[in-house]
């Protein structure tokens, strides 16, 4: 789950700041993927699942499962 809290505030007229934060992967859960070699139940009854692969070379999916908090200001005008 993402979420993005944000607070804007009038400085004059049409002018203003916002405040953000978004956080990315709230809960802090682990998402697991499927080894795409290990997907054949034929030859075992266990399916292997891996946390998110950084590695971008190997065509697994991205991402490493981690909580990640972005903060900004922006000036509207």
């Amino acid at each position: 789950m993402d979420a993005i809290f944000s607070k804007r505030f009038a400085i004059r007229g049409t002018k203003g700041v916002q405040a953000r934060i978004e956080v990315y992967n709230l809960f802090n859960h682990a998402n697991l993927f499927v080894q795409q070699d290990a997907v054949d139940l034929s030859s075992s009854t266990e399916i292997i699942a891996f946390r998110g692969d950084t590695s971008p070379t190997d065509g697994a999916p991205q991402g490493d499962g981690q909580r990640r908090i972005q903060l900004g200001v922006r000036f509207d005008f």
